[in-house]
């Protein structure tokens, strides 16, 4: 019998429906995060999670679908909301007619706990799953389903044989180029400069960073001091490092240890934030630099990033990134009434 009820797992039936739906369906879904066991268990006992807000379809004692969503405060242009980042939509092809009901499964929980709005990444091109399912959903549900910007990934491959011809090409000239720039110390730090470890006494400093940074954003995280703290230092999958001047912080930069998925699972870290002083570039290609070498010597093959305003091109094509041909769209779903889900020029947004 199939029931779609609140996910009571532990995250490992997550992480094996994950990757056997990829396996089948995910050759447009290229650099995606994939979402393990270790991620999830993260999410269900974070602070704030709600499981009434993880939705899973089952047949028997089976797992055969997903659909979650992790409570979070954003800034919408300038207006601070209790929203949600809806994520891990998954469903086994055997049972693709669920999907709707799945979805409008967590659309009624997140409206009847009062949240204002989700949003959403839908990666992948005109002809993947994913997209294909999100433009037929706002096509029948245009209030409940909003595309906003263009998205997409930075990658950086540490290891060639990740990438298809072209863009293996493509990292070698990269990389070519980001040798001489560090060989002439176009990128080595300031002398008052150095890069170090984030500790529970920077957290004030990164905050007030990443406020002033977001504040040039149409949407944006609105953090407060203990939700990143925790994000920043408080997973042991999270590596957070501070570009440090005279004992205080002057830059962020922060990635999350998870498989990145391309055509198999592919050994990676996500970078999902960056920050510095407004004009600062030299900062921001320092601490990217500083993560890309943490990350290879922990055995990472790639490095992806969200193509956003937090990580524009003038930092990340200096720093070895390419952006990866694959496109993706920034989604509103769910949005109260009240909410003016418009085009969004610039965000400042997480991929988990």
């Amino acid at each position: 019998m199939v029931e779609i009820r609140t996910y009571d797992g532990d995250g490992s039936d997550f992480a094996e429906l994950c990757l056997r739906i990829r396996g089948q369906e995910g050759e447009a879904e290229k650099w995606s995060p994939l979402w393990d066991a270790d991620y999830l268990r993260g999410q269900i006992e974070a602070p704030a999670a709600d499981r009434e807000l993880m939705v899973a379809a089952y047949d028997g004692g089976r797992l055969i679908g997903s659909f979650f969503a992790v409570p979070y405060r954003f800034n919408l242009r300038g207006e601070s909301l209790r929203g949600t980042y809806s994520t891990c939509l998954m469903i086994d092809p055997a049972f693709r007619g669920l999907t709707p009901y799945v979805i409008e499964k967590l659309r009624r929980r997140h409206r009847d706990n009062g949240y204002a709005l989700s949003l959403g990444f839908v990666m992948g091109g005109p002809g993947s799953g994913p997209h294909q399912c999100w433009t037929s959903y706002a096509r029948a549900y245009p209030k409940n389903c909003r595309f906003v910007a263009d998205a997409g990934y930075w990658i950086r491959a540490f290891d060639p044989s990740v990438l298809d011809a072209e863009s293996r090409a493509g990292q070698a000239r990269a990389d070519e180029q980001l040798a001489g720039r560090l060989s002439g110390g176009e990128v080595d730090p300031p002398p008052d400069t150095e890069l170090r470890a984030c500790r529970e006494d920077d957290i004030d400093a990164c905050l007030e960073l990443l406020r002033a940074q977001a504040a040039r954003a149409d949407c944006s995280m609105d953090w407060d001091r203990q939700s990143l703290g925790r994000h920043l230092i408080g997973s042991a999958n999270t590596d957070a490092l501070v570009a440090d001047r005279d004992g205080s912080a002057i830059g962020l930069v922060a990635m999350h240890r998870l498989p990145v998925w391309n055509e198999r699972p592919v050994h990676g870290v996500v970078i999902d934030m960056l920050a510095a002083d407004a004009r600062d570039d030299q900062t921001r290609r320092l601490l990217l630099n500083g993560a890309c070498a943490k990350a290879r010597e922990a055995g990472a093959q790639i490095a992806t990033a969200l193509r956003s305003s937090m990580f524009r091109a003038r930092v990340m094509i200096p720093a070895g990134f390419l952006p990866a041909p694959d496109p993706g769209r920034l989604v509103v779903l769910f949005a109260d009434e009240t909410i003016e889900a418009s085009a969004a020029d610039d965000f400042e947004l997480m991929l988990r």
